[in-house]
């Protein structure tokens, strides 16, 4: 489940800094991002935190309403990823990236006192098994956010805490971390796709043909895999900007096996 681990996250680290220059400029360590109106102060704590609460929203945890339905596990996936992204900035930051790219590192710290239901082999998870475990897990990292300007020393509690709640996604959802590797170069993708077409300026239409942009990646990235063509930027990114251009100019044509 967690084979490649390691290798991965330390592309990804790299990837991210990198996207964070491309989007913030070489300030966004200092807590700086660069925009149209001159620079705003980054906020990637409340980042987590939002992004984490959409993660539950994914779940089915209201007592009040439609307690027989099922977690929307697909979408609790991706949002676990969009938390990757600024877990992976706040362990930059920090200058902790050990903390969440060396799975020895990490679980060698695993006893400390947090909640944690583990799910064993052959086990399925139950909906109330899947919304206790990820609640739990994602109270723990807010706590943590809430103190992260005492400093680096919470980097490795966020980096515990952060496989957990890996680990735990990929029991839910049935997915190994290689699907995170490969969703977060496609969500990387779409990431600086946003930032070339006016994300950052509020004109970027992230709405098309009544899809959010999140859903037409997953479907324009499925039908590269099942088409057989390997995973590109480049690719990807043309066939981003022809369906976007589309959708500017009233008409959408899909471009698959060619």
């Amino acid at each position: 489940m967690l084979n490649n681990y390691s290798d991965r996250m330390k592309v990804m680290v790299s990837l991210q800094e990198k996207l964070n220059v491309f989007t913030c400029g070489e300030k966004w360590k200092e807590g700086w991002c660069k925009n149209t109106k001159g620079e705003r102060e980054t906020v990637f704590p409340l980042a987590v935190k939002l992004e984490l609460a959409e993660l539950i929203d994914s779940l089915n945890w209201k007592h009040w309403k439609d307690v027989e339905g099922e977690p929307d596990y697909n979408n609790l996936f991706m949002e676990y990823v969009d938390v990757l992204h600024f877990m992976l900035s706040i362990m930059i930051i920090l200058e902790s990236e050990e903390h969440i790219t060396d799975i020895d590192v990490i679980k060698s710290n695993t006893g400390m006192g947090y909640v944690y239901i583990p799910l064993k082999a052959g086990i399925t998870a139950t909906s109330d098994d899947v919304i206790k475990t990820s609640i739990e897990l994602s109270d723990q990292l807010t706590y943590i956010m809430d103190s992260y300007d005492i400093g680096p020393d919470y980097s490795l509690d966020l980096g515990v805490l952060f496989l957990k709640l890996t680990e735990n996604v990929l029991s839910f959802t049935g997915k190994t971390f290689e699907d995170v590797y490969k969703l977060y170069l496609v969500k990387n993708t779409l990431n600086i796709f946003r930032q070339n077409n006016g994300y950052k300026e509020g004109t970027y239409i992230k709405i098309w043909d009544g899809k959010e942009d999140n859903v037409v990646l997953e479907t324009v990235s499925k039908d590269m895999e099942d088409c057989g063509v390997e995973f590109s930027f480049f690719e990807l990114n043309e066939r981003l900007e022809t369906k976007y251009r589309g959708i500017i100019n009233g008409k959408n044509k899909d471009k698959c096996c060619n």
